[in-house]
């Protein structure tokens, strides 16, 4: 027990220990990173890692197969959804999930060899709560296998929950188009092609010419109310348009801006209702009216995604940009304050959010990063009259800017709300239930008690009682020839991690 000396008649060795003290966290582990784990998913080193949360599940699209990653369960596992008879045609490259029937969309890109031959790529459908795959459409028709003549190029994919839309991007240009799949049909069978497929009557906007049909191609796609946004991509060094098309107008209703960005590699809706999309130097964001706000520009170097936390998540509303080295989070509103970030990672290749985990794409693995800081605390006992003080850890974690607050500390103690320590001399005998309150970059509030307990010093053993045996060990309270330093840190307080003091006193007879 803290506040206790102990003492030998020849020499007198104090060793006090402060450690485990509570760690503000993000992980059960007394460490700083906010990385809880990396899961073996198997993922290869080459291609797009788009990551699809579909309830509990991940499913991770790994270049020739699909790994499903159950976070159900602890440790998560890992299953493969693997393509034969016929092999995949194409590489996999962005899904999309389907709430109203548990469904994942995925689709597959790839291209004909010359401008007759209409074939290349696949659209894939999943039954999530399964992992089955229910239908491949692609443009085989040869293999029995495919029915889709018209499929070719698939590209970007996105859903209103009632249809699922799909940018084609085909060898011939004038082919360029999107696909309509009504999930609200029950389709007729494996690879059966549904009948009330449909194409988009969209047309391609050039962007040298923007008013009339050119040779850009549709590429990426996101849907925010009854708007679908198609970002195109243009010739090389010139901006390509974002095509504004009203779904279910008639006559067909489609106006076109230019994006201020060179071929956007990514487009998303956020739970916010805007369009985030950019490329590797850039992500904007699109609003309502079809304006666009920039979110990260120089900063955002090799960018190759986004993902958010849902509007009613307790600690806030978040965007991540996962990019060269590791991920950064911002608050999802101007001017997209900077408020966190993970680095050392490798490059990572795919992002998503599921419950309280980021999930990275980090080949070979799935880096699981926690969205959920902790607080935790445990008593304290200090020695009456006795300085007590020791900075804590640098805070080295996920988020920034964290400020501590405290309840009221026994008298002679103060908080430092910059680093969480707490320090000073009791002046007074007595126990005090302190609450520490950390709040982290306008994004989360976690608090915790603990009791603080001061003590005065014990009366010494009289001569000749066994406690004043030269050769036990035993407490005789603190005297004028000894001075004791304690730290105190206020438990949870540090991000850094657990903090361990030792101190030691010689006392020379």
């Amino acid at each position: 027990m803290f506040g206790k000396l102990l003492t030998r008649t020849a020499q007198t060795v104090i060793i006090m220990m402060l450690s485990a003290v509570g760690v503000l966290g993000f992980s059960a582990a007394a460490h700083s990173s906010p990385i809880v784990g990396a899961i073996n998913a198997g993922l290869s080193g080459t291609g797009s890692k788009d990551i699809v949360a579909a309830g509990a599940k991940l499913f991770v699209l790994n270049g020739s197969d699909i790994k499903v990653i159950d976070t159900s369960v602890s440790p998560p596992t890992v299953s493969t959804i693997s393509f034969s008879n016929p092999g995949l045609d194409g590489t996999l490259n962005k899904g999309v999930y389907v709430g109203t029937d548990q469904s994942v969309w995925v689709t597959s890109y790839g291209m004909g060899s010359s401008g007759t031959v209409r074939e290349g790529g696949e659209v894939i459908r999943i039954d999530a709560t399964t992992n089955t795959v229910t239908h491949r459409f692609c443009s085989r028709s040869s293999t029995g296998t495919c029915t889709l003549s018209s499929l070719e190029g698939a590209m970007g994919i996105t859903t209103d929950g009632s249809n699922v839309y799909v940018a084609m991007q085909a060898f011939n240009d004038s082919r360029d188009s999107i696909l309509v799949f009504d999930t609200g049909y029950r389709l007729g069978g494996p690879n059966v092609q549904p009948s009330r497929l449909a194409n988009l009557a969209y047309t391609v906007v050039n962007s040298s010419s923007p008013a009339s049909p050119g040779t850009d191609s549709p590429a990426w796609l996101a849907i925010s109310g009854n708007i679908l946004y198609i970002f195109q991509e243009g010739p090389p060094n010139t901006n390509a348009n974002v095509v504004r098309f009203v779904l279910g107008s008639s006559p067909v209703a489609q106006t076109y801006f230019s994006t201020g960005v060179m071929s956007a590699t990514f487009a998303r809706t956020g739970p916010d209702g805007f369009v985030y999309f950019g490329n590797a130097d850039i992500v904007k964001r699109i609003d309502a009216a079809g304006a666009t706000t920039t979110v990260r520009s120089a900063a955002s170097a090799g960018t190759i995604g986004v993902a958010f936390t849902p509007e009613d998540h307790p600690d806030g509303r978040w965007l991540f940009t996962a990019q060269t080295g590791g991920v950064k989070a911002l608050l999802r509103s101007s001017p997209f304050t900077e408020v966190g970030s993970v680095s050392g990672l490798t490059n990572p290749k795919g992002v998503g959010v599921l419950g309280d985990y980021l999930y990275l794409a980090t080949t070979p693995t799935v880096t699981q990063i926690s969205l959920n800081p902790t607080i935790a605390t445990s008593d304290r006992v200090l020695n009456l009259d006795t300085v007590s003080t020791i900075d804590s850890p640098p805070i080295e974690s996920f988020w920034t800017s964290v400020v501590f607050e405290s309840t009221t500390l026994p008298a002679g103690l103060t908080l430092d709300p910059s680093t969480g320590a707490i320090s000073g001399t009791p002046t007074s005998v007595g126990d005090t239930v302190v609450t520490i309150t950390a709040r982290g970059s306008s994004m989360f509030t976690r608090s915790s008690s603990f009791t603080i307990s001061v003590v005065g010093p014990t009366t010494p053993s009289p001569p000749g009682s066994a406690d004043a045996d030269p050769n036990k060990l035993a407490a005789t309270g603190i005297n004028s020839g000894t001075a004791l330093i304690v730290g105190l840190i206020a438990a949870g307080l540090g991000l850094a991690g657990a903090a361990s003091i030792v101190i030691a006193r010689r006392k020379l007879t």
